[in-house]
């Protein structure tokens, strides 16, 4: 009864937050999205020196804790809940974000978008600045032939004459909210919320009813 009414909407008394099972999955995605966005902490720089790069998709090299977590986001994808996807990058020097192999334009990597330019290229792990700040074809092993190549030569070249970089470095953001980053803070803010609209802290009178006795007697908010 009282899972029921923390999972129904505020307008009719509950809390308005999902099921405990969707906020482990969250917090477990924290952990991804940590890595995602290149946060240089010690523990992100360990993942990417034992597991490989931080580069999309996301794997594990054998069985470990992060492992698990991969294994439980893989778990949501194919269900068609893929939470990567919407971990994209904002281009601003372009130093930290691959080229080919990051999802910073658009609604997939490059190299699945343009399979037969990524095929040219000798720098696979290129930087979007290491491709923008030389001429495009620079890195292929050859010069594009027409048909599809010069097709998707020409697609890819419309599609980043939008892109402009700038001094400030590269960053994730979450595009479900629009904000820079994923956070579950306000999940705790709506529990301290609800806790007082519901009158459910443990005060001296709420314990009383639930026979529970306090050495407090003289104040009735304790």
């Amino acid at each position: 009864m009282a899972g029921t009414k923390v999972l129904a909407s505020k307008k009719f008394g509950g809390l308005g937050v999902s099921s405990l099972f969707a906020l482990n999955r969250a917090l477990i995605f924290k952990w991804v999205w940590r890595f995602l966005s290149h946060d240089n902490s010690l523990w992100s720089r360990v993942i990417a020196a034992v597991h490989g790069s931080s580069s999309h998709p996301i794997s594990a090299a054998y069985n470990s804790p992060w492992g698990t977590i991969i294994k439980e986001v893989k778990a949501l994808n194919d269900k068609g809940i893929n939470l990567v996807s919407h971990c994209k990058i904002r281009v601003g020097n372009g130093l930290r974000t691959s080229f080919w192999n990051d999802l910073w334009i658009g609604d997939n990597q490059l190299k699945l978008s343009f399979p037969r330019l990524f095929a040219l290229e000798v720098n696979k792990d290129c930087s979007v600045a290491d491709k923008l700040n030389a001429p495009f074809t620079a890195s292929f092993r050859r010069q594009t032939r027409g048909g599809p190549e010069a097709q998707q030569l020409e697609q890819l070249t419309n599609l980043l004459d939008s892109v402009s970089l700038s001094n400030m470095e590269d960053r994730c953001f979450w595009d479900l909210n629009g904000e820079d980053g994923l956070t579950a803070s306000r999940f705790k803010v709506n529990v301290f919320v609800w806790k007082l609209d519901q009158d459910r802290f443990p005060t001296r009178l709420n314990l009383r009813g639930r026979n529970i006795s306090s050495h407090y007697v003289d104040c009735p908010v304790v």
